[in-house]
């Protein structure tokens, strides 16, 4: 097999056709054409479906099953969220595509297919990613997070934010929290931001991050240990996950508009990264053209067991939603 030669006539038009486990926003889908044309070219994309295709494009798993043809035909598999142990929604986590060539995640295993990234997932604060320059900052902290507390550290993380909002230094925002129109509103005017993980995994670093670094605000972290290894370590602060008051009774004294113009430089380095290294179109494009293409036309699906217990499993949960939500009214007519 031979490197893919980009622009040679039999790669034009190349035709690429992404499948995800979400519904990608209008926003979403242009940063990663965005991503990829910047690579590539002109392409051809689509969203989904079935037919011709020189790269399928795998967003966790494909909510429906697909039948993709084509010469040199490539399947890149990203794996955007994190290991939960003995959900069986996530088993698409470590259990991957038998048609994915390259599987990009933030875990790999010693599979020669499975390569180390981050989850590359598309900014939620779509005003702090078209910035072009550093924004006026004239308020100090903020913080983001919902009340939820399903899984891995929500809990803590609920917990935590809770405690921030008794502080009237601190804005914090969120579901159930104080509304905010767009994420970019909650980011933009601070120096700094409160920024915690869903869950505690090496390299699962995700727009709660980069979004704080797209929007010039210094992240006060609370996530992935190994996080200095792709970021400049004076862009952000950390807090200990184990104890977030104690960590946050020492960071706090050291924010200041002093501190904050001191890591602007580190900044706006790691803003770069998270445009370029760390962006999905480009990371796709990237991988695509290095990796070694098949030789002939090519017939695959696009589907998973992830993709048959999403089918199966789906709408006997709604039912069950369904249940709870009637159980409470005939208990009334009692």
């Amino acid at each position: 097999m031979a490197l893919r030669v980009l622009g040679s006539p039999q790669d034009t038009p190349i035709v690429v056709r992404i499948f995800s486990n979400y519904e990608m926003s209008d926003f979403e889908r242009i940063w990663i054409r965005d991503g990829i044309e910047s690579e590539l070219g002109e392409v051809r994309i689509e969203f989904g479906g079935s037919g011709r295709t020189n790269l399928a494009v795998i967003l966790n798993y494909s909510l429906h099953p697909s039948l993709i043809f084509g010469k040199g035909l490539t399947v890149i598999k990203v794996v955007q969220e994190p290991r939960v142990e003995g959900s069986p929604f996530h088993t698409f986590t470590k259990w991957h595509d038998p048609a994915a060539d390259v599987v990009l995640t933030h875990n790999p295993t010693t599979s020669k297919r499975e390569r180390l990234s981050l989850p590359l997932l598309s900014p939620h604060a779509k005003t702090a990613a078209r910035l072009t320059k550093p924004p006026l900052k004239d308020q100090l902290v903020s913080a983001i997070g919902s009340r939820l507390t399903d899984i891995n550290f929500h809990k803590q993380r609920s917990e935590f934010l809770d405690e921030l909002e008794t502080d009237p230094t601190i804005k914090v925002f969120g579901k159930g929290r104080q509304f905010v129109q767009e994420k970019s509103d909650a980011l933009i005017p601070f120096m700094y931001s409160v920024a915690i993980e869903n869950s505690i995994q090496k390299s699962y670093v995700t727009e709660k991050f980069t979004d704080c670094i797209l929007a010039y605000s210094i992240p006060i972290y609370v996530g992935a240990p190994d996080v200095e290894n792709y970021f400049p370590r004076d862009c952000y602060l950390t807090l200990d996950p184990g104890n977030l008051s104690a960590a946050w009774s020492e960071v706090k004294p050291l924010l200041s508009a002093e501190d904050y113009y001191r890591r602007l430089p580190s900044l706006i380095l790691a803003r770069s990264l998270v445009l370029d290294n760390y962006h999905l179109g480009r990371e796709i494009a990237r991988t695509f053209s290095t990796f070694e293409s098949r030789s002939g036309i090519r017939l695959t699906a696009v589907a998973s067991i992830q993709t048959a217990i999403y089918l199966i499993a789906a709408p006997l949960f709604g039912l069950l939603h369904l249940l709870r939500r009637v159980a409470p009214i005939f208990s009334r007519r009692k």
